[in-house]
């Protein structure tokens, strides 16, 4: 993973805990505690059983998207536990290094050249990024047009899989006009070189069911404390809350996440006591899995503390693809 200035990467850490403390206080300061624990007191051990197995099910879906862009001889078991890697990592390491961390766990794994890897990461998050943006505008609630989630997800996937397959063949055609745009150009070849039919109908079927697993996820806990949210309403809180992460934050987006599911919900009437008493409980749910999932990565890679000193000091290739944009979730 790369290393930029200490000084600016302490900078940014430091940055990110504040903003992290500034809406975590912000949303304690907005609700009446009295009334916080007593909707807490609606989680039920059978929402949280329904939610977990729902989280499990969308990594493996993301796991599998991946696996698309990382080539035929990786496997899903690698793509899987590599990715877990990254979200255990980002839970407890500062400026969310697990995305570079599971590039090099999958160098390591799967023998993934790291321009392949970055590339593939990239991509994946900017298309995350795509996905929820458009979910929130399309599924906003006050939208007269009322589309369906359904019909939401597949326009979405058939808006994105144009994009994808133009910029791929942009690469492989517009030589000669990129060549005025070094960057876009490297970019450009990188998603080329990813992007087959095959694997681009792969990895935006595994997005599209990703994304639909995640609102099952998110819309299993949610009913604890929100019976009435409808399946729409869940899709649409969970695009903006997730989109609300990409904020700078302490590890784990703790407070900033917080932040932005209360605001989601409150936009659909619910009480600022009982959006932060799912916040809480949902990402305390996330943290305890996506940790458990991390150390079984690690256990089953059998990677110990002298890994992760490689892995701060691990440096990539002077030719690694630039990413092609920041992280979302």
């Amino acid at each position: 993973m790369t290393k930029g200035n200490p000084r600016s990467q302490v900078v940014r850490g430091l940055m990110g805990v504040l903003i992290s403390a500034v809406a975590l206080a912000g949303v304690l300061a907005w609700v009446d505690v009295a009334a916080l624990r007593e909707a807490l007191r609606q989680a039920s051990g059978r929402a949280f059983a329904h939610a977990a197995v729902w989280f499990v099910l969308a990594m493996l879906a993301r796991a599998w998207a991946w696996q698309a862009l990382l080539g035929p001889h990786v496997s899903l078991a690698d793509a899987f536990w590599a990715l877990q890697l990254s979200f255990f990592a980002n839970n407890i390491l500062p400026l969310r290094l697990g995305e570079g961390l599971r590039v090099w766990a999958i160098h390591r794994a799967a023998g993934v050249p790291w321009s392949r890897g970055m590339a593939s990461v990239a991509l994946a998050r900017l298309t995350d990024a795509a996905l929820l943006a458009v979910m929130a505008v399309l599924l906003w609630p006050g939208l007269r047009a009322q589309t369906s989630l359904l019909w939401t997800l597949v326009g979405l996937t058939l808006i994105l899989a144009a994009l994808l397959a133009g910029l791929a063949a942009l690469a492989r055609w517009g030589e000669a006009w990129l060549a005025r745009w070094p960057r876009l150009m490297a970019e450009a070849r990188a998603t080329a070189a990813l992007l087959t039919p095959r694997a681009l109908g792969k990895f935006l079927l595994g997005k599209g069911l990703t994304w639909t697993l995640v609102t099952a996820y998110y819309r299993a806990l949610l009913v604890a404390f929100v019976p009435t949210i409808s399946w729409r309403e869940a899709a649409w809180a969970m695009s903006v809350s997730t989109l609300g992460i990409a904020l700078p934050s302490a590890p784990g987006y703790v407070g900033v996440y917080e932040a932005a599911a209360v605001a989601a919900l409150a936009m659909l009437g619910v009480p600022p006591e009982t959006g932060l008493a799912f916040a809480l409980a949902q990402h305390g749910l996330y943290l305890l899995l996506t940790v458990g999932l991390g150390l079984l990565a690690l256990a089953r890679f059998g990677w110990s503390w002298a890994f992760w000193r490689a892995a701060w000091r691990a440096q990539p290739p002077t030719d690694a693809t630039p990413s092609l944009g920041r992280e979302t979730s």
